[in-house]
């Protein structure tokens, strides 16, 4: 027969000692040198922060002048106008000097803000233009309400200028224009000598 177990009476337990618990450890660094490492990081992400802020702060207007150019019905008579309109609010906020660009001028300013990225429209294969026979056609539809754009050509520019406004890059170079002047001035120069021999 099994003797039940006892437990120890008060008077053997009087010279025990209670074992300290230690205190628990502190996730908050405890040296210098984390110390430094810490604040550095929060310096970093209160930094990359800034950067993210200011970088959609300087590029809203792309999600506006998106936004514009989805409401557009292309469908419309006045659709090629409402195009130029919203292009040309977003060549002015850029730089306020585009104000006055217009017909030729103003397809090369377009070009020149993605072709010195190397870029290239979806729709085009060979080189990233807008100096092409539709962006002719689009700026004489803009004085001439006989000439338009068909429904297809409609679509192409809308999705070329969707992409023009998310994707370029660099401002327009007045030296492209003076490039594009000078040549133009040469060609005449060249056929009116011609036209004298």
């Amino acid at each position: 027969m099994m003797s039940e177990h006892m437990p120890p009476s008060t008077y053997i337990l009087r010279n025990l000692i209670a074992v300290e618990v230690p205190e628990s450890v502190s996730w908050f660094p405890q040296t210098i040198g984390w110390k430094i490492i810490a604040v550095l990081l929060v310096a970093l992400l209160i930094y990359a922060a800034y950067l993210g802020v200011k970088h959609w702060w300087h590029n809203r207007y792309r999600t506006e002048a998106i936004e514009q150019l989805k409401l557009i019905n292309l469908e419309s008579a006045s659709s090629e106008q409402a195009l130029f309109n919203v292009t040309k609010s977003v060549m002015v906020y850029l730089n306020p000097q585009h104000a006055s660009l217009y017909g030729e001028p103003f397809l090369v300013c377009l070009d020149s803000y993605l072709l010195s990225k190397g870029q290239r429209l979806p729709n085009q294969t060979d080189s990233f233009r807008f100096t092409t026979e539709v962006g002719r056609t689009w700026m004489q539809s803009l004085v001439e309400p006989d000439c338009s754009l068909s429904p297809e050509e409609r679509q192409l520019l809308a999705t070329d200028l969707s992409y023009w406004v998310k994707s370029h890059q660099a401002a327009c170079s007045t030296d492209v224009l003076e490039s594009k002047e000078d040549l133009k001035q040469d060609s005449t120069a060249s056929q009116r000598k011609g036209g004298q021999l």
